[in-house]
């Protein structure tokens, strides 16, 4: 079972449990939708929006304050305040993270060998019920001719009942601490919601990497590169100077908000390193800001959490 939030002995300052597997595959597979992508009968996603992150990273928060990986949704707007959202785009989001199909990662270990594999689903499990009657039926509600059908008949209507169900192998990341059996985890802060609304897309998608990530040697330009989500046709379309401008804004914009306290590259090696503080990202239930900025993030990591490379829950287009 999940634990509830969490609070350090130093502070008061709510804590909860991000799996590390998620970060990385947001990290790597947000980007913008138009209106037609997100209503496209494809039920098969390889990408997902910052709006939709975000409310996922909530719903895993509220998860873990209920104990159980089954969610009731009883007030959409209440939910959307703390999405720093709206009703209407909740549940936009909603049908992303549980109308689509994606390839969830996992790790398991068997007599001394460990396997890394993936399953098809939806990061969520979503249930909507309404009630009906006065001379309408059911196909009142559910429109078959938009996106996964069923999945959308959410848009436009008002749910007498919404209920989620967090992906076991996302809940298995945050319940397990042993070796062989996730992922791992690391924990967040209370303040990462709004600060992930403010933030531009590429420094969302950095501040994902770098809180799933503990380096000690740095990464090179074009292993980021690919961590981040872009692609070789990307290379091609906006060219890697342009890239690299937006990678480097990235990092002056997670300085500027205290994610890291700084950030170099080595120009011979093109390799980037950071300092990571510890105002938004722990490692472990250490004291918050204030005390001591840990580099790259690697010390002190949690016993029994992992730093393997995982693949993606997301494939990502071009590759």
């Amino acid at each position: 079972m999940v634990l509830p939030a969490e609070n350090t002995t130093e502070s008061k300052e709510e804590l909860f449990r991000q799996s590390n597997e998620v970060s990385k595959t947001l990290a790597k597979s947000t980007r913008r939708l138009g209106r037609l992508e997100k209503i496209s009968k494809n039920i098969t996603r390889s990408v997902i929006t910052q709006r939709a992150g975000i409310l996922l990273q909530v719903l895993i928060k509220n998860v873990q304050k209920s104990n159980s990986s089954t969610l009731e949704i009883p007030n959409l707007d209440a939910l959307a305040r703390e999405a720093g959202s709206t009703s209407n785009r909740v549940k936009e989001d909603l049908i992303l993270l549980g109308g689509y199909t994606y390839q969830l990662g996992y790790t398991r270990k068997s007599n001394n060998e460990t396997f890394v594999g993936f399953q098809t689903g939806s990061f969520i499990t979503l249930t909507v019920e309404y009630k009906y009657g006065n001379g309408k039926t059911k196909d009142d509600y559910i429109d078959l001719r938009q996106g996964t059908g069923s999945a959308y008949f959410i848009k436009g209507k008002t749910p007498y009942r919404i209920k989620v169900q967090l992906n076991a192998l996302i809940f298995t990341d945050l319940i397990n601490t042993k070796r062989g059996k996730s992922f791992g985890f690391h924990y967040l802060t209370d303040k990462t919601i709004p600060l992930d609304n403010d933030l531009s897309q590429s420094a969302y998608k950095l501040r994902l990497f770098i809180a799933a990530n503990t380096l000690n040697h740095g990464i090179g330009f074009l292993k980021l590169r690919q961590r981040l989500g872009y692609t070789h046709k990307d290379d091609f379309d906006r060219g890697i100077p342009r890239i690299r401008r937006e990678i480097e804004s990235a990092f002056e914009e997670l300085q500027k908000a205290e994610v890291i306290s700084s950030y170099s590259r080595n120009a011979a090696k093109d390799i980037y390193t950071w300092e990571l503080t510890t105002k938004y990202i722990l490692r472990t239930k250490t004291k918050l800001m204030g005390t001591t900025n840990r580099r790259m993030g690697t010390t002190n990591r949690e016993k029994g959490t992992t730093n393997r490379k995982a693949p993606s829950i997301l494939p990502t287009n071009g590759e």
